[in-house]
């Protein structure tokens, strides 16, 4: 526990609602009873227990003016794991360059959930109250003497139960451990939330796409009762897996879309151009879903993110970093 702690990458904001993105916390502001008043998110706060006494006695025993005291004094600081970035680009190349004198400064702030937490191989899928894995969302902010921008994008491991026994280089094997019918309930908390927060999704799926020793299909596992069986599945099956899940909640795709990009066979070679293919797709949903901005002289909100793109490989690394940066990219232009 004392390692984890000090190598979990926690942080904090004595200024800022570090739980929340830019838009979470306007949109808080402008609906909350009591404006002004400190409002963590619980999903992304990782001392919730810890903090648990102290939220309870300045929601139930403070009033409004007690409570803008108690936040205002910092006794109850919030802590999010993940990872925070910043950076500041001034008037002269070279030159000292701060907060207060940038010409821009540029965050980048990734959330883990504290849903469901664990150890990377050991820890897959998705829990039975709709939490998944690795589940991470990540925000880009970009600051100027003018506006402020920001972009975010989520990623986690796909909502169905399935586990992987250690990593077998080049087979990937998964075993997928309930049917559609026992997995449809926690697949629909997981998507109800994320609508929930961010109003329409785009699932990003980057698994490969074909398997040449395919143990399951979707079909099969519509009519029976385990989804696959003790040999394990491919990385091509759980993916068709999970576009049944999508399928079976019975959304509609401005809702709910889905894109596949078989990221591993695309940019096998070094062609790593051809992630642009799948910015192609999804330009339509990602001009569609917009990005928040607001002026720094007025505060007017000039524009509303109305959806997010859920990006996920096996492990939502290494695939999903490299066009969760794409993307990143060609939103910001």
């Amino acid at each position: 526990m004392c390692s984890f702690l000090a190598n979990g990458a926690f942080y904090f904001s004595p200024r800022f609602d570090i739980t929340r993105s830019l838009q979470s916390q306007k949109m808080r502001a402008i609906s909350a009873d009591d404006p002004g008043i400190y409002d963590p998110d619980p999903k992304f706060q990782w001392n919730n227990n810890l903090l648990q006494v102290f939220n309870d006695y300045r929601v139930h025993m403070c009033s409004t003016s007690e409570r803008q005291l108690f936040d205002n004094a910092g006794y109850a600081v919030s802590l999010i794991q993940g990872a925070v970035e910043s950076y500041y680009a001034g008037r002269y190349p070279g030159s000292e360059v701060h907060l207060d004198n940038a010409l821009m400064a540029v965050f980048l702030i990734s959330r883990s959930s504290s849903m469901r937490s664990g150890m990377r191989f050991l820890t897959r899928g998705v829990d039975d109250e709709g939490g998944v894995a690795n589940e991470v969302e990540t925000e880009v902010i970009v600051a100027t003497k003018a506006i402020t921008f920001s972009h975010v994008q989520v990623r986690g491991s796909i909502p169905v139960f399935w586990t992987q026994e250690g990593f077998q280089i080049g087979s990937h094997r998964v075993h997928i451990t309930r049917s559609v019918k026992a997995t449809l309930p926690a697949t629909k908390r997981h998507f109800s939330d994320l609508l929930s927060r961010y109003k329409r999704v785009c699932a990003v799926n980057l698994l490969k796409q074909h398997s040449a020793h395919a143990e399951y299909s979707g079909a099969a596992a519509k009519n029976s009762s385990v989804a696959a069986n003790g040999a394990g599945s491919s990385e091509a099956d759980l993916g068709r897996f999970y576009k049944t899940m999508i399928d079976a909640m019975g959304l509609p795709r401005s809702l709910v879309a889905y894109e596949a990009f078989d990221y591993n066979g695309e940019v096998r070679g070094g062609h790593f151009d051809r992630v642009n293919t799948l910015i192609r797709q999804l330009n339509p949903l990602l001009s569609s879903y917009q990005y928040y901005m607001e002026s720094n002289e007025s505060g007017t909100i000039l524009s509303i993110q109305g959806g997010v793109q859920r990006t996920n490989c096996i492990d939502c690394l290494d695939r999903t970093n490299v066009v969760q940066s794409v993307i990143s990219r060609a939103v910001i232009g």
